[in-house]
């Protein structure tokens, strides 16, 4: 009913009472860890009181009392710890939470950001291809006016370059489109 570490005689009652104050203490909160202490405590006093074959193995009622106190303080230290702890846990998970609905929030509206620009792009698509469209009836156009046409490009880097030449310029003045585009008149 004794153990011996060290020499020591060590009530069994001891390990029996600390056990669960330990384990409720972090398992069920302040309430349970100071209930088990206070169960201690009882034990403590009642087997002094009674002369206990286990109170003869320590110095009297003073050194269980501390050792009581001390397994009620650690019961308390545990409890709250373990208060904390669901503090934290709960503050963690508030805080996973709101990053989950900023995190939904934010993918929801580059899913619609997506959608926009593609709705651009193709806006952008078609209206290259009404462009390009454009451009090639004016060509048609210009390529069969009874006119002579030339255009001479106004930029400053390539100023008087030809960029266009008609079939009537060519007959005209008898030069040959791609003898003149992409030149000047020097």
């Amino acid at each position: 009913e004794c153990l011996s570490r060290s020499g020591i005689l060590i009530p069994a009652p001891f390990f029996v009472l600390l056990l669960p104050v330990l384990i409720s203490s972090s398992s069920g909160g302040v309430r349970a860890g100071i209930t088990s202490s206070l169960f201690w405590i009882i034990y403590v006093v009642y087997a002094t009181i009674y002369n206990s074959p286990y109170s003869k193995l320590t110095a009297g009622i003073l050194p269980m009392t501390v050792g009581a106190v001390l397994v009620f303080l650690l019961a308390l230290f545990l409890g709250k710890q373990k208060e904390k702890n669901q503090q934290l846990t709960q503050a963690l998970q508030t805080a996973n939470d709101r990053l989950e609905k900023q995190v939904e929030q934010r993918t929801k509206a580059l899913a619609k950001n997506n959608e926009l620009l593609k709705q651009e792009i193709n806006e952008r698509k078609q209206a290259e291809i009404r462009i390009q469209q454009a451009r090639n009836f004016l060509q048609i156009v210009i390529e069969h006016l009874p006119v002579a046409v030339f255009v001479k490009d106004g930029k400053p880097d390539s100023f008087g370059t030809f960029r266009l030449w008609n079939k009537k310029s060519e007959n005209m003045l008898g030069l040959n489109s791609d003898r003149v585009l992409g030149k000047t008149d020097y």
